[in-house]
């Protein structure tokens, strides 16, 4: 898998093949495999009582309709057309020099080879 269509930098050799072994496996299996990783992690965070109240309002605000939920891919891509359309108009009006988007990606996939060959 190519560091373009990992939404998350390469974290390790063992992670990345992990991750991609996990991703050939039929959905059932993944979200066996997820629920067993989560199993795995230390018990439940304390929350402040602030928290636990905005946890229940957000909770009753998505059960009683009133929140409108979007797809992880679409707020994902919303995002981030946002953040390019900001980052175009910036470069543009000359408040930021900066480098292109394709310049970036390649820096960041120099990056990650380094972290890999480590």
């Amino acid at each position: 898998m190519s560091s373009r269509s990992r939404p998350f930098p390469s974290i390790s050799k063992a992670f990345d093949r992990a991750f991609e072994a996990a991703l050939l496996l039929r959905p059932k299996h993944r979200e066996l495999l997820a629920d067993l990783i989560l199993g795995s992690l230390p018990g439940p965070v304390e929350l402040s009582p602030e928290w636990e109240a905005e946890i229940k309002r957000r909770v009753e605000e998505v059960e009683s309709g009133k929140a409108k939920l979007i797809p992880p891919e679409e707020a994902f891509d919303g995002a981030l057309r946002k953040t390019l359309q900001r980052r175009r108009k910036e470069m543009r009006s000359g408040r930021v020099r900066g480098v292109s988007a394709q310049e970036s990606i390649r820096r960041l996939d120099r990056q990650a080879a380094k972290r890999r060959s480590r």
